[in-house]
Order: C-alpha cells, then sequence, then structure tokens
C-alpha cells in the first residue's frame, strides 16, 4: 500500500514555502523534506525547530511581509511536522512508497526522500 507524503493543499503550501527559500539550491525540495519530516518523527528525541530549520531552507531564513504571513506560511511546516509526530505515536506513520510496484520516476523521488 502507498502512503501519500503529503496532501494536495499540504503539498502545495509546502512549495509555496520552499519557493521563497532565500538560495533554492540550499533549501530541500519537497521529496527531500518529507523523508526529513519523516526521520524527524521516527528518532526518540525531540529536536527543537530552531535546529532543524536550517536545514530545510538553508543558512539564510527567507523574509516576510508580516507576522501573519509568517504564521500562516511556517504553520503549514510546522502543522505537517505534527501530523508525522502524532502518526507515530500512533503507530500510523507509514513508509510514502510501495516498494512491490516502482515506477522510475518513484526511483529518484525515493532516492531524495531517503537523504
Amino acid at each position: 500500500m502507498k502512503s501519500a507524503m503529503f496532501t494536495t493543499q499540504e503539498r502545495k503550501n509546502i512549495l509555496q514555502l520552499l519557493s521563497r527559500a532565500v538560495k533554492p539550491d540550499d533549501a530541500l525540495n519537497i521529496e527531500d523534506l518529507h523523508g526529513f519530516l519523516f526521520g524527524l518523527a521516527i528518532i526518540p528525541e525531540l529536536i527543537k525547530p530552531s535546529e532543524w530549520l536550517p536545514v530545510v531552507f538553508g543558512e539564510e531564513m527567507m523574509e516576510f511581509g508580516s507576522q501573519d504571513e509568517v504564521e500562516k506560511m511556517m504553520g503549514h511546516l510546522f502543522g505537517i511536522w505534527n501530523r508525522l509526530q502524532k502518526e507515530n505515536a500512533e503507530n500510523k506513520l507509514r513508509f510514502p512508497f510501495d516498494l512491490n510496484s516502482l515506477k522510475n520516476d518513484d526511483i529518484e523521488r525515493m532516492e531524495d526522500w531517503a537523504q
């Protein structure tokens, strides 16, 4: 069974957020991000966002026009992080690829996810 990495709306919101990275080459792509958040969810120790946000966006954090914009955009990211944490705590977090029916583009996506 294949599990969706992000809902359609989460994907849209996260792509918008990642597109704002100051140095896009330093930011994670969408598959990298899901794998990273998945990894954060399954380790026993809670890592503070202040420690992992530079990994997601690069050392230079983007600027926002207002506090409302920060809360909205970062709220999307933290909402996903919280969802994955909750799914793991409830033993509902699943590997997002069906290893029995991989397609060529799945291999590349899985490599990004695993990094």
